[in-house]
């Protein structure tokens, strides 16, 4: 089967299935890419994907395309899911399936934590707030 028709009728089952317009924009964007990049490549026809395939259009997007690790986590997500709807539906086997080995990239995230001064100053602006309104919220916020 080519390609294009097997987004097409992923389209057409994530529509039936009542998919949120946002989920569907995002499922989309990410297939209308890496199909581009598979015309680019000359990969026309599904069997000819490979995991190698995803691999390289995800190191595409990385460097040339300078995407994080979150947005090239979201696309893999994207491509697992449209792959997996796939083999669900009989199209690939399992086998055949490119994304099955390809793993999700680990990101090196750096939490910026608050200092004590600064939590000690979100402590007294909240404890103010409280003497001087006597409403729920202002309890709320301050425990």
């Amino acid at each position: 089967m080519l390609l294009k028709y097997a987004i097409k009728d992923f389209q057409e089952d994530r529509e039936f299935n009542q998919v949120s317009k946002a989920t569907m924009t995002n499922y989309m964007g990410t297939l209308k890419e890496f199909h581009q990049y598979c015309l680019y490549h000359e990969f026309i026809d599904l069997a000819e994907i490979t995991p190698q395939v995803v691999k390289q259009y995800l190191v595409y997007e990385q460097k040339e395309r300078n995407n994080n690790p979150t947005t090239i986590n979201s696309k893999l997500r994207s491509l697992k899911i449209f792959f997996n709807y796939l083999q669900h539906a009989e199209i690939i086997t399992s086998k055949a399936n490119p994304t099955q080995k390809v793993n999700y990239v680990h990101a090196h995230v750096q939490i910026e934590v608050f200092s004590d001064d600064q939590i000690s100053q979100m402590l007294r602006y909240y404890r103010r707030l409280k003497t001087r309104d006597k409403d729920f919220f202002a309890y709320r916020d301050s425990t």
